[in-house]
């Protein structure tokens, strides 16, 4: 998918203002050769940053910053939520499965695969 930004400052906010539209559209040449992208579908949404958020993505984006433009810092800033999303996941994984493997043999108790489908369905 390409992702399409575009940082606009319209008449009606104040110059510190950003408004920022997200646009997402697959590509649908390599996208449908290669089947990797399932649908093709556009998703549009706004942010609106005003105040001590719209200072501080200006300090961060342009020639003072760490950024080339809005679009790059925004990447960058979702991409690191997914990263500590999946590693907070997996790190709950882990507890889990260190919890299951130091419990004694004798606090595991048989179950079937009937059983396992059962209990999954009543914890809905």
């Amino acid at each position: 998918m390409a992702l399409v930004l575009m940082a606009l400052a319209p008449m009606t906010l104040a110059l510190s203002d950003f408004l920022i539209i997200l646009k997402t559209e697959a590509l649908s040449g390599a996208c449908a050769l290669s089947g990797a992208c399932a649908m093709s579908r556009t998703t549009t949404m706004t942010v609106r940053l005003s105040g001590a958020l719209s200072d501080f993505v200006a300090a961060n984006v342009g020639e003072d910053g760490s950024y080339e433009n809005i679009s790059e810092y925004v990447r960058d800033l979702i991409r690191r939520d997914k990263e500590r999303t999946e590693a907070t996941a997996f790190d709950r994984l882990k507890a889990e499965l260190t919890r299951a493997f130091a419990a004694a043999d004798e606090s595991y108790t048989p179950l079937s695969a009937a059983d396992v489908i059962a209990r999954n369905q009543t914890a809905e």
